[in-house]
Protein backbone atom coordinates (compact mmCIF):
# COMPACT_ATOMS: atom_id res chain seq x y z
CA UNK A 1 0.00 0.00 0.00
CA UNK A 2 2.73 2.35 0.84
CA UNK A 3 4.45 1.45 -2.43
CA UNK A 4 1.39 2.35 -4.54
CA UNK A 5 0.97 5.61 -2.72
CA UNK A 6 4.54 6.57 -3.47
CA UNK A 7 4.14 5.80 -7.17
CA UNK A 8 0.96 7.84 -7.32
CA UNK A 9 2.68 10.80 -5.72
CA UNK A 10 5.61 10.62 -8.18
CA UNK A 11 3.86 9.87 -11.48
CA UNK A 12 0.48 11.55 -11.24
CA UNK A 13 1.86 15.19 -11.15
CA UNK A 14 3.92 14.52 -14.24
CA UNK A 15 0.97 13.02 -16.04
CA UNK A 16 -1.24 16.02 -15.13
CA UNK A 17 1.37 18.68 -16.25
CA UNK A 18 2.12 17.10 -19.58
CA UNK A 19 -1.05 18.35 -21.33
CA UNK A 20 -0.40 21.91 -20.02
CA UNK A 21 3.17 21.97 -21.31
CA UNK A 22 2.03 20.67 -24.64
CA UNK A 23 -0.64 23.36 -24.82
CA UNK A 24 1.88 26.05 -23.74
CA UNK A 25 4.06 25.35 -26.77
CA UNK A 26 1.21 25.21 -29.19
CA UNK A 27 0.70 27.90 -31.84
CA UNK A 28 -2.73 28.75 -30.53
CA UNK A 29 -1.38 29.45 -27.03
CA UNK A 30 1.51 31.51 -28.34
CA UNK A 31 -0.77 33.67 -30.46
CA UNK A 32 -3.16 34.15 -27.58
CA UNK A 33 -0.34 35.04 -25.20
CA UNK A 34 1.07 37.56 -27.69
CA UNK A 35 -2.36 39.08 -28.20
CA UNK A 36 -2.76 39.45 -24.44
CA UNK A 37 0.67 41.06 -24.11
CA UNK A 38 -0.05 43.46 -26.97
CA UNK A 39 -3.39 44.34 -25.47
CA UNK A 40 -1.82 45.10 -22.10
CA UNK A 41 1.36 46.91 -23.29
CA UNK A 42 0.60 48.56 -26.65
CA UNK A 43 -1.03 51.96 -27.04
CA UNK A 44 -4.30 52.69 -28.72
CA UNK A 45 -4.54 52.86 -32.49
CA UNK A 46 -4.77 56.65 -32.56
CA UNK A 47 -1.58 56.91 -30.52
CA UNK A 48 0.15 54.51 -32.86
CA UNK A 49 -0.97 56.53 -35.87
CA UNK A 50 0.20 59.76 -34.24
CA UNK A 51 3.60 58.25 -33.50
CA UNK A 52 3.98 57.08 -37.07
CA UNK A 53 2.96 60.48 -38.31
CA UNK A 54 5.55 62.19 -36.09
CA UNK A 55 8.24 59.81 -37.25
CA UNK A 56 7.34 60.56 -40.85
CA UNK A 57 7.44 64.29 -40.17
CA UNK A 58 10.81 63.94 -38.46
CA UNK A 59 12.16 61.98 -41.41
CA UNK A 60 10.90 64.61 -43.84
CA UNK A 61 12.44 67.39 -41.74
CA UNK A 62 15.78 65.60 -41.84
CA UNK A 63 15.46 65.27 -45.60
CA UNK A 64 14.59 68.97 -45.85
CA UNK A 65 17.61 69.92 -43.78
CA UNK A 66 19.84 67.76 -45.99
CA UNK A 67 18.34 69.33 -49.11
CA UNK A 68 18.83 72.81 -47.66
CA UNK A 69 22.44 72.10 -46.88
CA UNK A 70 22.87 70.86 -50.43
CA UNK A 71 21.10 73.91 -51.89
CA UNK A 72 23.25 76.25 -49.76
CA UNK A 73 26.32 74.84 -51.45
CA UNK A 74 24.71 75.09 -54.90
CA UNK A 75 23.73 78.72 -54.24
CA UNK A 76 27.26 79.55 -53.07
CA UNK A 77 28.62 78.15 -56.34
CA UNK A 78 26.12 80.25 -58.30
CA UNK A 79 27.06 83.40 -56.38
CA UNK A 80 30.78 82.72 -56.88
CA UNK A 81 30.37 82.32 -60.65
CA UNK A 82 28.05 85.31 -60.85
CA UNK A 83 30.38 87.63 -58.94
CA UNK A 84 33.30 86.68 -61.15
CA UNK A 85 31.24 87.04 -64.34
CA UNK A 86 31.90 83.49 -65.53
CA UNK A 87 29.67 81.40 -67.82
CA UNK A 88 27.71 78.69 -66.03
CA UNK A 89 27.11 76.15 -68.75
CA UNK A 90 29.30 74.25 -71.18
CA UNK A 91 28.86 73.17 -74.77
CA UNK A 92 28.59 69.51 -73.78
CA UNK A 93 27.23 68.73 -70.30
CA UNK A 94 26.93 64.96 -70.71
CA UNK A 95 28.38 62.80 -67.94
CA UNK A 96 31.15 61.52 -70.22
CA UNK A 97 32.19 65.03 -71.35
CA UNK A 98 35.64 66.26 -70.30
CA UNK A 99 34.25 69.77 -69.76
CA UNK A 100 30.68 69.97 -68.51
CA UNK A 101 30.78 73.70 -67.85
CA UNK A 102 32.02 75.63 -64.84
CA UNK A 103 28.91 75.03 -62.73
CA UNK A 104 28.86 71.26 -63.04
CA UNK A 105 32.64 71.00 -62.90
CA UNK A 106 32.68 72.87 -59.59
CA UNK A 107 29.92 70.64 -58.23
CA UNK A 108 31.90 67.54 -59.23
CA UNK A 109 35.07 68.97 -57.70
CA UNK A 110 33.44 69.82 -54.36
CA UNK A 111 31.74 66.43 -54.25
CA UNK A 112 35.15 64.86 -53.65
CA UNK A 113 35.62 66.86 -50.45
CA UNK A 114 32.06 67.45 -49.21
CA UNK A 115 29.92 64.65 -47.76
CA UNK A 116 26.64 66.54 -48.20
CA UNK A 117 27.13 66.94 -51.94
CA UNK A 118 28.42 63.42 -52.29
CA UNK A 119 25.46 61.82 -50.46
CA UNK A 120 22.90 63.84 -52.37
CA UNK A 121 24.29 63.14 -55.83
CA UNK A 122 24.61 59.41 -55.02
CA UNK A 123 21.32 58.84 -53.18
CA UNK A 124 18.90 61.39 -54.65
CA UNK A 125 16.63 60.44 -57.54
CA UNK A 126 17.98 61.30 -60.95
CA UNK A 127 15.12 63.76 -61.49
CA UNK A 128 15.89 65.63 -58.27
CA UNK A 129 19.62 66.40 -58.50
CA UNK A 130 18.96 70.17 -58.76
CA UNK A 131 21.81 70.77 -61.18
CA UNK A 132 19.90 71.28 -64.43
CA UNK A 133 19.95 74.53 -66.38
CA UNK A 134 16.35 75.29 -65.41
CA UNK A 135 17.17 74.95 -61.71
CA UNK A 136 20.17 77.24 -62.25
CA UNK A 137 17.95 79.88 -63.84
CA UNK A 138 15.35 79.56 -61.09
CA UNK A 139 18.01 80.00 -58.41
CA UNK A 140 19.49 83.01 -60.20
CA UNK A 141 16.03 84.58 -60.35
CA UNK A 142 15.51 83.87 -56.65
CA UNK A 143 18.85 85.44 -55.77
CA UNK A 144 17.91 88.51 -57.83
CA UNK A 145 14.57 88.81 -56.03
CA UNK A 146 16.24 88.58 -52.61
CA UNK A 147 18.76 91.27 -53.53
CA UNK A 148 16.07 93.60 -54.92
CA UNK A 149 13.95 93.06 -51.80
CA UNK A 150 16.88 94.02 -49.57
CA UNK A 151 17.59 97.12 -51.66
CA UNK A 152 13.93 98.03 -51.58
CA UNK A 153 13.92 97.83 -47.78
CA UNK A 154 17.08 99.96 -47.57
CA UNK A 155 15.72 102.78 -49.73
CA UNK A 156 12.19 102.67 -48.37
CA UNK A 157 12.49 105.94 -46.43
CA UNK A 158 15.36 107.52 -48.38
CA UNK A 159 15.66 110.06 -51.15
CA UNK A 160 17.55 108.77 -54.15
CA UNK A 161 19.54 109.95 -57.13
CA UNK A 162 19.02 108.10 -60.37
CA UNK A 163 22.01 107.27 -62.58
CA UNK A 164 21.45 105.78 -66.03
CA UNK A 165 23.43 105.21 -69.20
CA UNK A 166 22.78 103.25 -72.36
CA UNK A 167 25.27 101.41 -74.51
CA UNK A 168 25.43 98.75 -77.19
CA UNK A 169 26.72 95.32 -76.17
CA UNK A 170 28.72 92.88 -78.29
CA UNK A 171 25.49 91.41 -79.61
CA UNK A 172 24.46 94.83 -80.98
CA UNK A 173 21.61 95.17 -78.48
CA UNK A 174 20.91 98.45 -76.73
CA UNK A 175 21.23 98.06 -72.96
CA UNK A 176 20.22 100.61 -70.32
CA UNK A 177 21.98 100.27 -66.97
CA UNK A 178 20.27 101.85 -63.96
CA UNK A 179 21.88 102.69 -60.62
CA UNK A 180 20.38 104.18 -57.45
CA UNK A 181 22.44 106.40 -55.17
CA UNK A 182 21.20 107.01 -51.64
CA UNK A 183 22.46 107.69 -48.12
CA UNK A 184 22.84 104.55 -46.04
CA UNK A 185 22.26 105.35 -42.37
CA UNK A 186 23.93 102.12 -41.22
CA UNK A 187 27.13 102.83 -43.16
CA UNK A 188 26.76 106.59 -42.63
CA UNK A 189 27.79 107.39 -46.19
CA UNK A 190 26.29 107.56 -49.69
CA UNK A 191 25.94 104.24 -51.47
CA UNK A 192 25.58 103.43 -55.16
CA UNK A 193 23.58 100.28 -55.89
CA UNK A 194 23.20 98.67 -59.28
CA UNK A 195 19.52 97.91 -59.90
CA UNK A 196 19.03 96.40 -63.32
CA UNK A 197 20.09 96.21 -66.95
CA UNK A 198 17.21 96.71 -69.38
CA UNK A 199 17.26 95.77 -73.03
CA UNK A 200 15.88 98.66 -75.07
CA UNK A 201 13.85 98.16 -78.21
CA UNK A 202 14.01 101.92 -78.83
CA UNK A 203 16.39 104.62 -77.57
CA UNK A 204 14.05 107.58 -77.81
CA UNK A 205 13.68 109.88 -74.84
CA UNK A 206 10.15 108.59 -74.18
CA UNK A 207 11.23 104.93 -74.23
CA UNK A 208 14.12 105.58 -71.83
CA UNK A 209 11.92 107.62 -69.50
CA UNK A 210 9.23 104.92 -69.46
CA UNK A 211 11.88 102.35 -68.57
CA UNK A 212 13.13 104.50 -65.68
CA UNK A 213 9.57 105.02 -64.51
CA UNK A 214 8.87 101.28 -64.49
CA UNK A 215 12.00 100.61 -62.44
CA UNK A 216 10.99 103.26 -59.89
CA UNK A 217 7.56 101.63 -59.52
CA UNK A 218 9.20 98.21 -59.19
CA UNK A 219 11.36 99.49 -56.33
CA UNK A 220 8.42 101.13 -54.57
CA UNK A 221 9.53 104.72 -55.25
CA UNK A 222 8.01 107.67 -57.07
CA UNK A 223 9.47 110.74 -58.76
CA UNK A 224 8.96 112.92 -55.67
CA UNK A 225 11.60 110.85 -53.86
CA UNK A 226 14.17 111.52 -56.64
CA UNK A 227 16.53 114.39 -55.88
CA UNK A 228 18.62 114.33 -59.05
CA UNK A 229 19.29 112.43 -62.25
CA UNK A 230 22.76 111.82 -63.68
CA UNK A 231 23.17 111.12 -67.39
CA UNK A 232 25.72 111.76 -70.11
CA UNK A 233 25.58 114.81 -72.36
CA UNK A 234 23.78 113.22 -75.32
CA UNK A 235 20.84 115.23 -76.59
CA UNK A 236 18.41 112.36 -75.93
CA UNK A 237 19.39 112.32 -72.25
CA UNK A 238 20.29 115.98 -71.57
CA UNK A 239 18.01 117.80 -74.03
CA UNK A 240 16.22 120.74 -72.43
CA UNK A 241 13.15 120.44 -74.68
CA UNK A 242 12.48 116.77 -75.26
CA UNK A 243 15.30 115.03 -73.40
CA UNK A 244 14.95 112.47 -70.63
CA UNK A 245 15.97 115.01 -67.99
CA UNK A 246 13.13 117.30 -69.12
CA UNK A 247 10.59 114.48 -68.85
CA UNK A 248 11.87 113.72 -65.35
CA UNK A 249 11.43 117.37 -64.35
CA UNK A 250 7.86 117.26 -65.64
CA UNK A 251 7.17 114.71 -62.90
CA UNK A 252 9.10 116.64 -60.24
CA UNK A 253 10.27 120.19 -60.97
CA UNK A 254 12.81 120.04 -58.11
CA UNK A 255 14.88 117.31 -59.78
CA UNK A 256 18.41 118.46 -60.65
CA UNK A 257 20.19 117.21 -63.75
CA UNK A 258 23.89 116.42 -63.26
CA UNK A 259 26.13 115.76 -66.24
CA UNK A 260 28.57 113.05 -65.17
CA UNK A 261 31.76 114.86 -64.11
CA UNK A 262 34.02 112.00 -65.22
CA UNK A 263 32.36 112.13 -68.64
CA UNK A 264 32.81 115.91 -68.79
CA UNK A 265 36.50 115.52 -68.00
CA UNK A 266 36.88 112.94 -70.75
CA UNK A 267 35.09 115.17 -73.26
CA UNK A 268 37.35 118.07 -72.32
CA UNK A 269 40.42 115.94 -72.98
CA UNK A 270 39.04 114.96 -76.38
CA UNK A 271 38.27 118.59 -77.24
CA UNK A 272 41.72 119.74 -76.14
CA UNK A 273 43.37 117.41 -78.65
CA UNK A 274 40.82 116.76 -81.38
CA UNK A 275 39.07 120.12 -81.50
CA UNK A 276 38.20 120.99 -85.09
CA UNK A 277 37.87 124.70 -84.45
CA UNK A 278 40.12 127.40 -85.88
CA UNK A 279 42.63 126.89 -83.08
CA UNK A 280 43.05 123.17 -83.78
CA UNK A 281 46.56 123.68 -85.24
CA UNK A 282 48.00 124.19 -81.78
CA UNK A 283 47.11 120.59 -80.88
CA UNK A 284 48.87 118.86 -83.76
CA UNK A 285 51.89 117.94 -81.64
CA UNK A 286 49.75 116.11 -79.09
CA UNK A 287 47.56 114.59 -81.79
CA UNK A 288 50.59 113.18 -83.63
CA UNK A 289 52.09 112.09 -80.31
CA UNK A 290 49.08 109.91 -79.45
CA UNK A 291 49.05 108.58 -83.00
CA UNK A 292 52.66 107.47 -82.54
CA UNK A 293 51.79 105.83 -79.20
CA UNK A 294 48.97 103.90 -80.85
CA UNK A 295 51.10 102.92 -83.86
CA UNK A 296 53.86 101.68 -81.53
CA UNK A 297 51.37 99.39 -79.79
CA UNK A 298 50.00 98.09 -83.10
CA UNK A 299 53.47 97.52 -84.57
CA UNK A 300 54.79 95.50 -81.61
CA UNK A 301 51.70 93.72 -80.29
CA UNK A 302 50.15 92.71 -83.61
CA UNK A 303 52.89 90.12 -84.09
CA UNK A 304 53.95 87.46 -81.59
CA UNK A 305 57.43 87.39 -83.14
CA UNK A 306 57.95 91.13 -82.75
CA UNK A 307 56.72 90.99 -79.17
CA UNK A 308 59.12 88.11 -78.49
CA UNK A 309 62.01 90.25 -79.80
CA UNK A 310 60.96 93.03 -77.43
CA UNK A 311 60.94 90.67 -74.44
CA UNK A 312 64.28 89.13 -75.44
CA UNK A 313 65.98 92.52 -75.63
CA UNK A 314 64.46 93.61 -72.31
CA UNK A 315 66.02 90.58 -70.63
CA UNK A 316 69.37 91.21 -72.31
CA UNK A 317 69.56 94.85 -71.16
CA UNK A 318 68.03 94.12 -67.74
CA UNK A 319 65.03 96.44 -68.03
CA UNK A 320 61.68 95.26 -66.70
CA UNK A 321 58.95 95.88 -69.26
CA UNK A 322 55.66 97.52 -68.44
CA UNK A 323 52.73 95.96 -70.28
CA UNK A 324 51.93 97.91 -73.42
CA UNK A 325 48.49 99.47 -73.35
CA UNK A 326 46.08 100.26 -76.13
CA UNK A 327 45.03 103.91 -76.38
CA UNK A 328 41.39 103.92 -75.34
CA UNK A 329 39.16 105.63 -77.85
CA UNK A 330 36.49 106.70 -75.36
CA UNK A 331 38.43 107.02 -72.08
CA UNK A 332 41.30 109.39 -72.74
CA UNK A 333 42.33 109.54 -69.09
CA UNK A 334 43.34 105.86 -69.35
CA UNK A 335 45.95 106.84 -71.95
CA UNK A 336 48.23 107.67 -69.02
CA UNK A 337 49.07 103.97 -68.75
CA UNK A 338 49.92 103.77 -72.45
CA UNK A 339 52.26 106.80 -72.22
CA UNK A 340 53.84 105.48 -69.02
CA UNK A 341 54.59 102.10 -70.61
CA UNK A 342 56.26 103.74 -73.66
CA UNK A 343 58.34 106.01 -71.43
CA UNK A 344 59.49 103.07 -69.31
CA UNK A 345 60.17 100.83 -72.33
CA UNK A 346 61.64 103.59 -74.53
CA UNK A 347 65.20 102.28 -74.85
CA UNK A 348 64.05 98.69 -75.31
CA UNK A 349 61.57 99.78 -77.98
CA UNK A 350 64.28 101.50 -80.02
CA UNK A 351 66.57 98.47 -79.87
CA UNK A 352 63.72 96.08 -80.67
CA UNK A 353 62.52 98.12 -83.65
CA UNK A 354 66.08 98.31 -84.97
CA UNK A 355 66.49 94.53 -84.72
CA UNK A 356 63.08 93.96 -86.32
CA UNK A 357 64.04 96.14 -89.27
CA UNK A 358 67.36 94.32 -89.70
CA UNK A 359 65.90 90.82 -89.45
CA UNK A 360 62.63 91.34 -91.32
CA UNK A 361 62.37 90.25 -94.94
CA UNK A 362 59.10 92.13 -95.50
CA UNK A 363 59.77 95.54 -97.10
CA UNK A 364 56.59 97.02 -95.68
CA UNK A 365 57.56 96.09 -92.12
CA UNK A 366 61.05 97.53 -92.59
CA UNK A 367 59.61 100.80 -93.87
CA UNK A 368 57.10 101.02 -91.02
CA UNK A 369 59.79 100.21 -88.48
CA UNK A 370 62.21 102.84 -89.81
CA UNK A 371 59.47 105.44 -89.86
CA UNK A 372 58.39 104.55 -86.32
CA UNK A 373 61.98 104.66 -85.08
CA UNK A 374 62.48 108.09 -86.65
CA UNK A 375 59.28 109.37 -85.01
CA UNK A 376 60.17 107.91 -81.62
CA UNK A 377 63.59 109.60 -81.71
CA UNK A 378 62.22 112.99 -82.74
CA UNK A 379 62.41 115.75 -80.18
CA UNK A 380 58.68 116.47 -80.49
CA UNK A 381 57.81 112.94 -79.38
CA UNK A 382 60.35 112.84 -76.54
CA UNK A 383 59.19 116.25 -75.33
CA UNK A 384 55.59 115.00 -75.48
CA UNK A 385 56.49 111.99 -73.34
CA UNK A 386 57.86 114.09 -70.49
CA UNK A 387 55.19 116.75 -70.89
CA UNK A 388 52.11 114.53 -70.99
CA UNK A 389 53.15 111.75 -68.61
CA UNK A 390 52.73 113.84 -65.39
CA UNK A 391 49.71 115.65 -66.79
CA UNK A 392 47.88 112.46 -67.73
CA UNK A 393 48.72 110.88 -64.35
CA UNK A 394 47.08 113.80 -62.55
CA UNK A 395 44.06 113.60 -64.84
CA UNK A 396 43.81 109.82 -64.38
CA UNK A 397 43.75 110.16 -60.59
CA UNK A 398 41.05 112.80 -60.81
CA UNK A 399 39.02 110.72 -63.26
CA UNK A 400 39.24 107.66 -60.99
CA UNK A 401 38.21 109.78 -58.00
CA UNK A 402 35.20 111.15 -59.89
CA UNK A 403 34.04 107.59 -60.60
CA UNK A 404 34.35 106.49 -56.97
CA UNK A 405 31.06 105.31 -55.37
CA UNK A 406 31.89 107.42 -52.31
CA UNK A 407 32.11 110.62 -54.36
CA UNK A 408 29.76 113.49 -53.54
CA UNK A 409 29.04 116.61 -55.59
CA UNK A 410 31.05 118.97 -53.37
CA UNK A 411 34.12 116.74 -53.51
CA UNK A 412 33.68 116.35 -57.27
CA UNK A 413 33.65 120.13 -57.81
CA UNK A 414 36.68 120.56 -55.53
CA UNK A 415 38.55 117.79 -57.36
CA UNK A 416 37.95 119.40 -60.75
CA UNK A 417 38.99 122.82 -59.45
CA UNK A 418 42.13 121.31 -57.92
CA UNK A 419 42.93 119.67 -61.25
CA UNK A 420 42.53 122.99 -63.09
CA UNK A 421 44.81 124.73 -60.60
CA UNK A 422 47.45 122.01 -60.96
CA UNK A 423 47.37 122.20 -64.74
CA UNK A 424 47.61 126.00 -64.65
CA UNK A 425 50.55 125.76 -62.26
CA UNK A 426 52.31 123.39 -64.66
CA UNK A 427 51.57 125.65 -67.61
CA UNK A 428 52.73 128.83 -65.91
CA UNK A 429 55.80 127.41 -64.18
CA UNK A 430 59.06 128.23 -65.95
CA UNK A 431 60.89 125.84 -63.66
CA UNK A 432 58.56 123.01 -64.64
CA UNK A 433 59.11 123.73 -68.32
CA UNK A 434 62.87 123.82 -67.89
CA UNK A 435 62.81 120.46 -66.11
CA UNK A 436 60.74 118.89 -68.91
CA UNK A 437 63.00 120.41 -71.54
CA UNK A 438 66.15 119.24 -69.75
CA UNK A 439 64.82 115.70 -69.36
CA UNK A 440 63.96 115.63 -73.06
CA UNK A 441 67.44 116.81 -74.07
CA UNK A 442 69.11 114.27 -71.77
CA UNK A 443 67.08 111.42 -73.27
CA UNK A 444 67.97 112.61 -76.78
CA UNK A 445 71.68 112.67 -75.95
CA UNK A 446 71.43 109.32 -74.17
CA UNK A 447 70.16 107.75 -77.36
CA UNK A 448 72.76 109.53 -79.56
CA UNK A 449 70.18 111.81 -81.13
CA UNK A 450 71.59 115.09 -82.43
CA UNK A 451 68.17 116.77 -81.97
CA UNK A 452 68.77 118.80 -85.07
CA UNK A 453 65.21 120.00 -85.12
CA UNK A 454 65.43 121.84 -81.78
CA UNK A 455 67.08 124.90 -83.26
CA UNK A 456 64.53 125.03 -86.03
CA UNK A 457 61.74 124.75 -83.46
CA UNK A 458 62.98 127.73 -81.40
CA UNK A 459 63.78 130.98 -83.18
CA UNK A 460 67.46 131.58 -82.38
CA UNK A 461 67.24 135.34 -82.89
CA UNK A 462 64.49 135.59 -80.30
CA UNK A 463 66.42 133.39 -77.91
CA UNK A 464 69.52 135.55 -78.24
CA UNK A 465 67.48 138.72 -77.77
CA UNK A 466 65.89 137.34 -74.58
CA UNK A 467 69.33 136.39 -73.27
CA UNK A 468 70.64 139.89 -74.08
CA UNK A 469 67.76 141.57 -72.24
CA UNK A 470 68.32 139.30 -69.27
CA UNK A 471 72.03 140.18 -69.16
CA UNK A 472 71.21 143.89 -69.37
CA UNK A 473 68.81 143.57 -66.42
CA UNK A 474 71.61 141.95 -64.44
CA UNK A 475 73.99 144.70 -65.69
CA UNK A 476 76.34 141.90 -66.76
CA UNK A 477 76.62 142.42 -70.50
CA UNK A 478 79.14 141.33 -73.09
CA UNK A 479 80.03 143.07 -76.34
CA UNK A 480 77.97 140.51 -78.26
CA UNK A 481 74.91 141.15 -76.09
CA UNK A 482 75.32 144.93 -76.42
CA UNK A 483 75.52 144.57 -80.18
CA UNK A 484 72.29 142.55 -80.25
CA UNK A 485 70.49 145.15 -78.11
CA UNK A 486 71.86 148.00 -80.22
CA UNK A 487 70.59 146.44 -83.42
CA UNK A 488 67.17 145.68 -81.90
CA UNK A 489 66.59 149.10 -80.28
CA UNK A 490 68.39 151.07 -83.00
CA UNK A 491 70.60 152.75 -80.37
CA UNK A 492 74.32 153.45 -80.87
CA UNK A 493 76.61 151.03 -79.11
CA UNK A 494 78.55 153.79 -77.32
CA UNK A 495 75.42 155.38 -75.90
CA UNK A 496 74.12 152.00 -74.71
CA UNK A 497 77.42 151.18 -73.03
CA UNK A 498 77.45 154.56 -71.27
CA UNK A 499 73.94 154.10 -69.87
CA UNK A 500 74.75 150.65 -68.59
CA UNK A 501 77.87 151.93 -66.87
CA UNK A 502 75.90 154.72 -65.18
CA UNK A 503 73.34 152.23 -63.90
CA UNK A 504 76.07 149.86 -62.77
CA UNK A 505 78.03 152.38 -60.70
Amino acid sequence: MNFLYIIQQAVLPYLSLYPFKKHQSSKCHLNSAKALTDFINLKSIDCVLDKNRLEEISRKEKDCLKNREFMNRIIDILICLGKSGRPFRGHDEKSDSCNQGLFKELVILLTKYNVVLQDHLQEAPKNALYTSNRIQNDLITSIKNVILRNIKNNIQNSFISLIADETTDVGHFEQLSIVFRYFDEKKNRPVETYITLKRMQSVTARAIFDCLHDVLILMGKDWHSVLSVCFDGASIMAGKIGGVQTKCKEQNSNIKYIHCYAHCLNLELVDSVCDKSKNSKRNKLVLIFFGTIQFTYNFIESSAMRHAILEKISKDVGIKLLTSKLCSITRWACRAEAVKSVLNNYEVLLLAIEEICESSSVPEMCAKGMGLKYQLKSFDFIFGLYLLNPILNIILKTSSLLQSPNMDLVLAVNSVQSLVQNLMAVRNSNEEFRNIYQQSVELCHKNDELISDINSRFNQAIVQLVQAVASMIRLDTTPVMISILSNFANVPVEKLQSEIKLLKY
